[in-house]
């Protein structure tokens, strides 16, 4: 597996800041992620990290199909599982329509999409 393999879910997302992919193991993040989950309802007030991870509620990486944040995500959906991509750089249509719309509402894909561009440049 190469650098970019640990660093990137498809669209380009730095998977180690991510806080769904830090939660098992981050303290930081559990003090902040655990009340979120439990004010949306995901989480009942009595429950916590144990709770949380056996309810999948974190991410592995969208290589991970078995412990995924958003299994409808339709980029990781096409580029790892559909075409067999590690991300969305190696795809010829990239930037596709599903790519586009997220650049538009998340400073955090448009910084993913400048450093999948970053990859392509430096093939």
């Amino acid at each position: 597996m190469n650098h970019d393999d640990l660093r990137l879910g498809a669209c380009g997302l730095d998977c180690r800041s991510c806080y769904q992919y830090l939660l098992p193991t981050d303290a930081a993040v559990q003090e902040k992620l655990l009340p979120w989950y439990r004010e949306m309802g995901w989480l009942g007030e009595d429950e916590g990290l144990e709770a949380a991870l056996s309810k999948r509620m974190y991410c592995q990486g969208c290589g991970h199909r078995e412990v995924w944040w958003s299994a409808d995500c339709r980029m990781a959906l096409c580029c790892k599982w559909e075409k067999g991509y590690h991300n969305c750089s190696q795809c010829r249509q990239f930037i596709c329509e599903k790519y586009a719309g997220h650049i538009e509402k998340d400073e955090r894909y448009r910084e993913g999409v400048e450093y999948l561009k970053h990859l392509i440049r430096g093939k």
